[in-house]
């Protein structure tokens, strides 16, 4: 068929140019699915022992940068033998508000904190709101501790 009869039919009908059709499993275009990805692609990396790995999310991709650093922070094998966990780094973060994406915050109460969770929070969201130069070393201080 010609790109005019492609076209036209497309825009009479559109499913005929994407199919839907339901996800086995999570949606791709998910940050679940995203995270999940992250994993595999590590342990094929062939890292060294004196690497550290930094997650890094610009935009819409700092969420599946947060919650990869906080699985890699809590989950002993995420990583691979020997590598050390660098940090995170959110640059410009457009997708961190709890009603775009609740898994983007880990709820539960640390033991042992030094500072309560809601104004770890709440300090974390004043943060993201001011200037690179200013909120990336002290986000960095917040979540260390």
């Amino acid at each position: 068929p010609s790109v005019g009869s492609v076209l036209a039919a497309g825009l009479r009908r559109p499913e005929t140019l994407a199919v839907r059709g339901a996800w086995d499993g999570l949606d791709p275009y998910s940050t679940q699915f995203a995270v999940s990805t992250i994993k595999p692609l590590l342990q094929s990396l062939n890292l060294t022992s004196s690497c550290e790995v930094y997650f890094v999310g610009h935009s819409a991709g700092s969420p599946v940068a947060l919650q990869s650093y906080i699985k890699a922070a809590s989950t002993r094998d995420y990583l691979p033998d020997g590598v050390k966990l660098g940090g995170c780094v959110l640059a410009a973060p457009a997708v961190l508000e709890l009603d775009e994406d609740p898994d983007a915050y880990d709820f539960s109460e640390d033991e042992g904190a030094q500072i309560p969770y809601p104004l770890r929070l709440a300090a974390f969201r004043t943060l993201l709101a001011l200037p690179d130069a200013f909120s990336i070393k002290l986000a960095r201080r917040l979540v260390d501790r």
